[in-house]
């Protein structure tokens, strides 16, 4: 019997104008993406977001969760810490790099049922192995599509505070967003020559 690996939560996430006025600019731990996904995965725990990752800690499981950024939420996020408000979006987190989080062991004055979960929580976080296991969707070890990572080293991370030099970030999203436009009227003009 092949062994099963805990596999990371798929999170959409929903960010209206009312979180984006309540985030942080330039501020990893409380921006308009960390707030959003707060309000999505209410037990989130030491949420933070960058332009290459978006992580979060289930305490109840005692989880780590890394995911890769999706593009939508780069280019708001870049937009947002360039100073421009972006309209609302949504996007779905998937196939995170799920690995064991820092959980407190069980102290002497804690309540019965705190002691039992936080033993639970060591217990799925001792399940997750020290090196990294590529796993298929369903949580076995196979050469599968859409592979995920668990366990090992988590990939590395942006500081909690966002300031990107003037030569690399600073209009990058209206660049790609020229770059973007300006495929999609290829395409156009390339179907209206084949009509």
């Amino acid at each position: 019997m092949k062994k099963r690996y805990p596999l990371g939560p798929k999170v959409r996430v929903v960010v209206s104008t009312e979180t984006i006025t309540r985030g942080t600019v330039a501020d990893s731990r409380i921006c308009m993406i960390a707030e959003a996904l707060k309000e999505a995965v209410p037990v989130a725990t030491h949420v933070s977001v960058d332009v290459a990752t978006t992580r979060f800690t289930d305490p109840t499981k005692g989880l780590r969760y890394v995911y890769l950024t999706p593009f939508t939420a780069q280019m708001a996020l870049l937009a947002f810490d360039e100073g421009r408000v972006p309209t609302a979006f949504s996007f779905t987190l998937r196939n995170a790099h799920v690995s064991a989080a820092g959980v407190p062991k069980p102290k002497d004055s804690d309540s019965a049922e705190r002691k039992k979960a936080k033993e639970k929580a060591l217990a799925q976080a001792a399940a997750i192995p020290s090196r990294s296991v590529i796993v298929s969707q369903h949580g076995t070890t196979a050469n599968q599509a859409s592979p995920r990572v668990i366990g090992g080293k988590r990939p590395p991370q942006l500081r909690s505070l966002r300031r990107f030099g003037l030569r690399q970030f600073a209009g990058a999203s209206d660049a790609r967003k020229a770059q973007l436009d300006k495929q999609q009227q290829q395409v156009t003009v390339a179907e209206d020559d084949g009509r």
